[in-house]
């Protein structure tokens, strides 16, 4: 194997649990060469596969080092491994909300070590030292809290402004690539200006396509809207083409499209997925606006929702503000039942809309109003105008009710920047994909005012307004702190 490089994996298996959960993404130096330590997780090879297992003492024999390894999580442990037979550590543990860089909380780790030891013993010592394992987790990702934050927020800072900022010594670049790819952001994975001509290279094919495709509908006298962009003609970035289109035509437009050396690649619920066989660019073909969710937003209304959608962007009977109006809270409605913390590219792209587009709050207010969806499109507005600061936004989030301000503050960084991350698009049985689609559900009871107060009097209900309300609080109290300090030293 090739020595000192990173890869990324999803760990299988409740070996490791609380510390790796179905949801949880890891980042390993592969390096045989490197140090190994007690309490640290490493990566080794069994009939199996790739094992992520930790070290939980180490000893050494004529000169070699040998590992003792287990997972935190089983009684037994996988053996003594020669130090030859380990290929490289676990250097962060992403999941959810919080980012555990390997080197924070190495007593912890340690003590972590001890605890699986003893638990070999017997079941009893294992089933006595569990408490005790999450309890370390517990700590382990408190003392983690910070983590992440800065490589965030220099994604923030260049999704905003459109720069790549200079890079600190305190930013791990390892870290800022894998999160900035995580959110559709390119930008600080192109220093090598070769790349950066093949990214350039790929969008003007891109483009070229997309003029290609949108010309065969035409001639065709086949009824689209494009999903990129408001209008036909607009360039557009990024992987693929999003197109939406009349279910019934679909067969015919199969047809066409496999005599222009297009092939079925996927089926979803809402869309097929083709391929170009030539220059492998893909074209989603949409027939739903968004990806019905049982929970908050059913077939019946995407059904309906996207028939409007479809009549009104398609005529040119309404003025540009209508379809301005329209054409945004499909993208929010998208964004919350699709691509739902989906990461902070796709946040960032709402704010963006209202920079370019004339729109009358009041009329599109009727409009999500009508379609049952203001309080769920008010709640991302606000989530997109505290994380980027975007004064687009500012004079109608300013108007808002407290309760969307509140719940606003439950999505931070790291929720945006991490959690929708690690979703497995389009599988409903994943388990961390159901855990967004169960706090969406959540955000949506709240925010929406006609769902009766009683309903929401469950524990897990005020569970979430309750962080949301605290998270509130401890920015207006670092506001407070920040203008104290600016004004005492002006």
């Amino acid at each position: 194997m090739k020595e000192d490089y990173i890869i990324y994996t999803r760990p299988q298996g409740k070996s490791m649990h609380p510390q790796f959960q179905s949801s949880t993404e890891l980042l390993l130096e592969i390096n045989k060469n490197a140090n190994f330590k007690t309490g640290e997780i490493v990566c080794f090879l069994q009939k199996h596969g790739l094992i992520v297992h930790r070290i939980i003492s180490k000893s050494s024999s004529n000169g070699k080092q040998y590992f003792l390894l287990k997972g935190d999580n089983n009684i037994h442990s996988d053996g003594i491994y020669n130090k030859s037979d380990i290929f490289g550590k676990v250097i962060y543990i992403i999941d959810n909300e919080y980012i555990i860089f390997y080197k924070k909380g190495i007593k912890i780790n340690n003590f972590v070590a001890k605890i699986s030891k003893i638990s070999q013993k017997s079941s009893f010592h294992f089933k006595a030292l569990t408490p005790l394992r999450f309890v370390c987790f517990y700590l382990l990702a408190m003392s983690n809290i910070d983590t992440g934050l800065s490589e965030l927020k220099q994604i923030i800072y260049a999704l905003k402004t459109g720069e790549v900022n200079k890079i600190s010594k305190e930013i791990d670049m390892t870290l800022l690539d894998f999160l900035s790819l995580k959110n559709k952001f390119l930008g600080f994975s192109y220093h090598d200006r070769e790349i950066d001509m093949r990214q350039k290279f790929f969008t003007e094919v891109l483009n070229l396509e997309k003029e290609r495709i949108f010309e065969i509908f035409q001639n065709k006298n086949i009824e689209f809207v494009s999903l990129d962009n408001i209008s036909k003609y607009s360039t557009i970035s990024g992987s693929d083409v999003d197109v939406l289109i009349n279910y019934k035509q679909l067969p015919n437009i199969v047809r066409i499209l496999s005599k222009n050396n297009f092939s079925v690649k996927n089926r979803y619920e809402q869309e097929i997925s083709f391929l170009n066989n030539v220059n492998h660019i893909q074209l989603d073909l949409h027939f739903l606006i968004n990806h019905p969710r049982s929970f908050y937003f059913d077939k019946k209304r995407s059904i309906k929702f996207t028939k409007e959608f479809f009549k009104i962007l398609s005529s040119k009977k309404h003025s540009q503000r209508f379809r301005n109006e329209y054409f945004f809270l499909g993208k929010v409605i998208c964004y919350w039942t699709n691509d739902f913390l989906r990461g902070l590219n796709t946040l960032n792209s709402l704010g963006d809309f209202i920079k370019t587009n004339n729109i009358n709050w009041k009329d599109f207010e009727y409009i999500a109003n009508k379609h049952n969806f203001l309080g769920e499109a008010q709640l991302a507005l606000s989530i997109s105008k505290n994380l980027f600061q975007q004064k687009s936004l500012n004079e109608y989030c300013n108007t808002l009710n407290i309760k969307i301000k509140i719940l606003s503050h439950y999505y931070n960084y790291k929720k945006v920047g991490i959690f929708g991350s690690t979703t497995i698009w389009g599988i409903d049985d994943d388990e961390n994909t159901r855990k967004i689609y169960i706090e969406c559900f959540i955000a949506s009871l709240i925010s929406n005012k006609h769902t009766p107060f009683l309903r929401l009097l469950r524990p897990r209900i005020i569970l979430f307004f309750s962080i949301a309300l605290i998270r509130f609080y401890s920015s207006i109290f670092t506001k407070y702190k920040t203008n104290l300090i600016y004004n005492f030293f002006n």
